[in-house]
């Protein structure tokens, strides 16, 4: 799941009593939940109902044996956290895993740690949850884990890129390793990925079927790249099918890794995927940045592109402050035929304001300002249920001397299934994630959203300084 603190007098006690005013959100501070800040916490809930936190507790003291913990999350209940196992670190500060739900009670754990003489490990270990995980599975050597995604029936897939002959070869093959909610295991092979390509993006449906959303990036004279998008369909016990050409768009040569891919997909076959380029080295200046969309249509046939923004560049050099970058195009395919889409953009120099889109069919709505004026808005996060209930949650923060440290608030809007959106409503004033800030990139938090079933009610996890706090609706 993957910053702020301060501001002086008027200027704050004005932007904290401005409206929306606090609504029908309920908080629960998870307790001993000291965590990590480096390692991601994850939050997924599944179809047969029961969600599940887990993050790690590296006490920045303690040597290096690293507890990794969860806890249940229901409707109407918060169970505290308690250990699942623990891990030994080469180093303080490596990454050790995620921890994911697999059905009714039961969670998954993908490892991936440095070992001194086999490289990269990575490994599964299912359990129950509220006990000990139970004998680990290794499923690839030499290699590391590039993303995990959780599935509504406790699906786990993991990205993986491995480890080449020649470490400087450009391109890694990548495979994805799912493991069903029946503890079956299987790996397929993706292709090979440009190393400084965005990590391939996955989502389930709940008929079990994956979508593989990845960049074929390839590299241009005169520090230029190539962006291709392209998708493949994993079908539920099925063979992988043959990738489908999404778009493509030409940009400066992205040295640090700065662009992203977010895919969502419906039980019909309908998905969207959203990417953001940001041309940035980090050092000396950031070229224009885009953020745009494919709606694929049902069963994978048609695609409509969408260009959502364009990002003006800047250099470091030229620049007072700290300057946010774009956050991800989050998706949602929702299963009653409407989709919803959110993204940053630009309102001024370093500034953002958060829009809204509905897809229907293939066609794009207008978009809608959901973030306050004035209001530096990042979205952080979205979430579509079974029966259509959608829900946005965003983060808002008067301009800041340094975004690091500056105070924010957490907002949300929900649509029914048979409704509209509801006017914006406070979710919490204290979204305080310094010194969290290792966990995000940019200008994004570490919050988690679902949509919890049966209740169908939003339920949210975010982080409040060190520990972790549960909001439902």
């Amino acid at each position: 799941m993957r910053w702020w603190l301060v501001l002086t007098g008027a200027s704050l006690v004005v932007w904290l009593t401005a409206p929306p005013v606090l609504a029908a959100w309920q908080t629960t501070r998870l307790p001993h939940s000291d965590a990590s800040l480096v390692d991601p916490i994850t939050f997924g809930w599944t179809a047969a109902g029961g969600g599940l936190v887990g993050f790690t507790a590296q006490p920045p003291m303690r040597g290096n044996t690293v507890p990794v913990l969860a806890a249940r999350v229901a409707p109407d209940f918060t169970g505290s956290p308690h250990t699942v196992r623990r891990l030994s670190l080469i180093q303080e500060g490596s990454p050790t895993g995620w921890l994911e739900p697999a059905g009714a009670g039961r969670m998954v754990f993908v490892g991936d740690r440095e070992t001194l003489d086999k490289g990269e490990l990575v490994w599964l270990q299912a359990g129950r949850v509220g006990s000990r995980l139970g004998r680990p599975r290794v499923v690839c050597r030499r290699c590391e884990v590039r993303r995990v995604v959780g599935g509504p029936n406790g699906e786990v897939a993991v990205a993986v890129a491995l480890e080449t002959r020649r470490p400087s070869a450009r391109r890694q093959p990548v495979r994805v390793v799912v493991r069903e909610a029946d503890g079956r295991v299987r790996t397929v092979r993706v292709e090979r990925i440009d190393r400084s390509a965005p990590s391939p993006a996955f989502a389930f449906n709940r008929r079990g079927d994956l979508l593989i959303a990845h960049d074929r990036l390839r590299r241009l004279p005169g520090r230029r790249e190539a962006h291709r998008f392209a998708a493949r369909l994993l079908p539920h016990r099925g063979r992988l099918g043959h990738a489908i050409a999404l778009g493509r768009l030409t940009a400066r040569s992205d040295f640090a890794g700065g662009s992203d891919l977010t895919v969502s997909l419906a039980d019909d076959g309908r998905a969207l995927v959203g990417w953001n380029v940001v041309p940035c080295d980090f050092i000396t200046s950031c070229a224009p940045a885009t953020l745009g969309l494919a709606v694929v249509g049902p069963s994978l046939h048609g695609v409509e592109l969408h260009e959502l923004a364009r990002v003006p560049g800047f250099r470091f050099r030229d620049q007072r402050e700290p300057r946010p970058l774009p956050g991800r195009v989050l998706v949602a395919a929702g299963e009653d035929g409407r989709s919803t889409i959110a993204w940053s953009a630009p309102t001024g120099p370093g500034d953002f304001a958060v829009m809204r889109a509905e897809v229907t069919g293939q066609s794009l709505g207008p978009a809608v300002a959901v973030s306050a004026p004035g209001a530096r808005a990042h979205p952080a996060a979205l979430a579509s249920g079974p029966d259509g209930t959608t829900a946005l949650l965003w983060t808002e923060a008067p301009p800041p001397l340094d975004p690091a440290f500056e105070p924010s608030r957490l907002l949300a809007t929900v649509r029914s299934s048979a409704g509209t959106f509801e006017p914006p409503e406070t979710v919490t004033d204290d979204l305080t994630a310094y010194p969290g800030d290792q966990r995000g990139f940019g200008d994004e938090l570490p919050i988690g959203l679902a949509i919890a079933v049966p209740a169908i009610r939003p339920v949210a996890v975010w982080s409040a300084g060190s520990a972790l706090v549960v909001g439902r609706r």
